[in-house]
C-alpha cells in the first residue's frame, strides 16, 4: 500500500500471482476505506437494514478476495463492532446469524490476535445464549433461530 508503515494482518499470497497484482494494493485500500466509512455511517445512523447488512456483506467479500489486508487496529475494531451488533437485543435472527458468520471469519485466525489485543465482555453473549436457548416463542413457531 501507499501508506508508509502499514502492515497488513494476513494477505492472500496467491493474489501476487494475478496478472493485475500491481493494482491490487490501491484497489484493496480504496475498497476498505469505502467499507469503513459507509459501515460506520450506517451504524451511526442506526440503519441496520439495508445499510449495516449491505456493508457487512461487502466486508465479508473483502475478506474472501483480499484476506485480512488491514491493520491490527482495524481488525480489533471490526471484531468489536460485530460483537456489539450480534449481541443487540431484539435483533432479527437472520441478521444476527449473518453478523455472527462475519464475526467468526474475523476471529478465525487465532495467531493474528493475542489476548492483550482483544478482550470481549462475556455477559452480552451469555444473555444472547439465554434468550435463544430458553426462547418461549420458538416452539410456538413465532421466531425461528437458525
Amino acid at each position: 500500500m501507499d501508506v508508509e508503515g502499514f502492515i497488513p494482518q494476513k494477505e492472500i499470497v496467491y493474489n501476487g500471482l494475478l496478472p493485475y497484482c500491481d493494482r491490487l494494493d490501491r484497489e484493496a485500500a480504496e475498497l476498505l476505506a469505502e467499507i469503513k466509512a459507509n459501515l460506520s455511517r450506517a451504524v451511526l445512523l442506526r440503519e441496520l437494514w439495508p445499510g449495516v447488512a449491505f456493508w457487512s456483506r461487502k466486508l465479508f467479500s473483502f475478506l474472501k478476495l483480499y484476506g485480512r489486508r488491514f491493520s491490527k487496529e482495524d481488525h480489533v475494531l471490526f471484531i468489536k463492532l460485530l460483537y456489539e451488533l450480534v449481541t443487540l437485543p431484539n435483533l432479527e435472527p437472520h441478521m444476527m446469524c449473518s453478523y455472527a458468520r462475519l464475526l467468526i471469519q474475523l476471529l478465525k485466525k487465532k495467531e493474528l490476535l493475542s489476548r492483550d489485543d482483544l478482550q470481549l465482555p462475556w455477559k452480552p453473549l451469555y444473555e444472547l445464549y439465554d434468550r435463544v436457548i430458553y426462547s418461549k416463542t420458538e416452539h410456538l413457531g413465532l421466531i425461528w433461530f437458525p
